[in-house]
């Protein structure tokens, strides 16, 4: 529960987890997107929790926590916007680049 592993697509070897030793989240991961180039990547947890991640190092830029559960997440790459649905059938907008 709350880990994100990276493995490569074509040969299928594990490449790391985001967060490194520890998990990327404390609760179950809903959601994991990367950015159109793999610059960046974003996880999402039913406890509210967005986390943002260099793709390469899987290092944490930043964390945001929302005030409602997280059910599903959608990245529309040409903006840089995440839809964040939260269980209060609300929707959220987050900017890929200000992280807000």
């Amino acid at each position: 529960v709350g880990s994100a592993d990276v493995f490569n697509m074509q040969s299928g070897l594990y490449r790391g987890a985001f967060g490194g030793e520890e998990r990327a989240h404390n609760a179950a991961v809903c959601g994991v997107d990367t950015d159109a180039v793999s610059r960046r990547a974003v996880t999402a947890a039913v406890d509210g929790s967005i986390k943002f991640w260099a793709f390469r190092s899987r290092r944490l830029l930043q964390s945001l926590d929302l005030e409602a559960k997280i059910t599903r997440i959608f990245l529309h790459r040409d903006s840089g916007l995440l839809g964040v649905v939260l269980a209060d059938h609300s929707v959220r907008l987050v900017d890929m680049d200000m992280y807000r």
